[in-house]
């Protein structure tokens, strides 16, 4: 897989042929609105998530707590945390 850098602040030119690279950002009050671009010569695929408001966020972390509340110290995902 090729490497991956965020944003491109003191960067010109062409990236290297193995290189990804993402932007975050954020604005306003939007709660939560992902999108992912992938790009290619003339043509794009976008896939977006549109939070509506922050419960499912509350929902998630509390569902994680229950979980390491009763596993022993270590490194856990959210994967384990919903049994997938």
């Amino acid at each position: 897989m090729g490497q991956t850098n965020h944003g491109r602040e003191g960067r010109i030119g062409q990236r290297p042929p193995n290189e990804f690279a993402y932007q975050a950002l954020r604005v306003g009050d939007n709660v939560g609105e992902h999108t992912i671009v992938f790009g290619l010569l003339g043509e794009t695929l976008e896939v977006t998530v549109n939070g509506q408001s922050r419960d499912s966020d509350a929902a998630g972390a509390l569902t994680a707590a229950k979980y390491l509340a009763t596993q022993a110290a270590g490194l856990y995902t959210m994967v384990d945390a919903l049994g997938m």
